[in-house]
């Protein structure tokens, strides 16, 4: 689902970039102190999210109610293309 949404934006993204005299370029190939555009999708890694196969196997398979916050200080975003993330 998210590299077939990705391929579908990627060409408008490449124009995009173009027109601003910039190429979209790959992880891959990222260069230190230099500006890049990169196209690709943004995971975040949240340490609260609850785990559904870990509850299913441990056979406690119900959510507890009432919890609603999965966002924490520690969270981390990752930014993941055809060649790597970063």
């Amino acid at each position: 689902m998210y590299f077939s949404r990705l391929h579908q934006q990627a060409g408008a993204i490449k124009e995009r970039a173009a027109s601003l005299g910039l190429q979209v370029g790959r992880v891959v190939d990222l260069v230190e102190n230099r500006e890049c555009v990169l196209c690709g999708t943004l995971y975040k890694n949240m340490q609260l999210k609850p785990q559904i196969l870990d509850q299913f196997l441990e056979k406690e398979s119900v959510i507890p109610a009432g919890l609603g916050r999965f966002s924490a200080e520690n969270d981390s975003l990752v930014l993941e293309e055809t060649s790597g993330r970063v």
